[in-house]
C-alpha cells in the first residue's frame, strides 16, 4: 500500500500517497456511489485518473470516520465535506497530500524541490520578503515561502489574491521542518496563520489548519 506518509494530531490528519499503481488496480480499492463514478469516467487523462483514486483512497485511510463521507466541491473548486469538517488537496508528481480538519478551513501544499523556483522569486516574494532569503538553502527557503502562500491562497479561497501583495510571510531561520507566521491582507480583511513545513524526500510539505 504505497501509504508513505501519515501524521495525525488531536484535530488534524494528513498523509501523502504515492500512486504507483495501474489506473485499473486502484479502481478496484475505491468504492465510489454513482456521482463520484460519473464524474470519475468523464476524466481523459489516465494520470488525472489515478490521482482523482488516490486522493479518495488517502482520504479514507487517514480515518475510519470517513469511509462513507464523499469529497464534493464547490463553484470555485474548491473541496469540502459535509460531515462538519475541512479538506484540502495537493498533488505532485505521482504523489498527493490530503489534510483533513475539524477546524473550518485547512490548507496543504505538497511541491517537488525546483532550483529553477530561484527565477520565479519575483512573482510571489515581495521587497521585503526578499531581504531575508539567504543564498544558503536558498531553493529550500524559496519553496517554504510558495508553500506557505499557496497554504494561505487555500484557507482565503475567494480568489483574486496577490501572491506578493496580499499574502505575508515573517522573516525565519530555514530547518528541515519547523513553522512561520503568515497572514492574509487584503482590502479590509486581515488573518494570521501559523504555517507548519517540513522538507519530506525530495518535496516541501506545508500545512495550516486555519486561525
Amino acid at each position: 500500500m504505497p501509504l508513505v506518509y501519515k501524521h495525525i494530531e488531536a484535530n488534524y490528519s494528513l498523509g501523502i500517497w504515492e500512486s504507483l499503481e495501474k489506473t485499473e488496480e486502484l479502481r478496484e480499492k475505491v468504492i465510489l456511489s454513482q456521482v463520484e463514478e460519473n464524474l470519475w469516467l468523464q476524466f481523459r487523462s489516465e494520470h488525472r485518473k489515478r490521482e482523482w483514486l488516490a486522493v479518495r483512497l488517502l482520504f479514507r485511510n487517514l480515518s475510519d470516520q470517513f469511509q462513507t463521507e464523499q469529497i464534493r466541491y464547490e463553484s470555485s473548486g474548491k473541496p469540502v465535506l459535509s460531515m462538519g469538517h475541512s479538506i484540502s488537496i495537493s498533488h505532485t508528481g505521482n504523489y498527493v497530500a490530503v489534510l483533513i480538519s475539524e477546524t473550518p478551513s485547512a490548507g496543504i501544499d505538497l511541491e517537488a524541490l525546483r532550483p529553477g523556483i530561484v527565477n520565479l522569486a519575483g512573482k510571489f516574494v515581495s521587497q521585503e520578503e526578499s531581504l531575508h532569503v539567504p543564498e544558503k538553502r536558498k531553493v529550500e527557503h524559496l519553496h517554504v515561502l510558495w508553500g506557505a502562500k499557496e497554504v494561505l491562497y487555500k484557507l482565503y479561497s475567494h480568489g483574486g489574491i496577490d501572491f506578493r501583495l496580499d499574502l505575508k510571510t515573517d522573516p525565519f531561520i530555514y530547518n528541515e521542518k519547523g513553522a512561520i507566521h503568515a497572514a492574509i491582507e487584503k482590502q479590509n480583511f486581515r488573518q494570521n496563520y501559523l504555517v507548519n513545513y517540513m522538507r519530506w524526500n525530495d518535496c516541501m510539505l506545508t500545512w495550516s489548519i486555519g486561525a
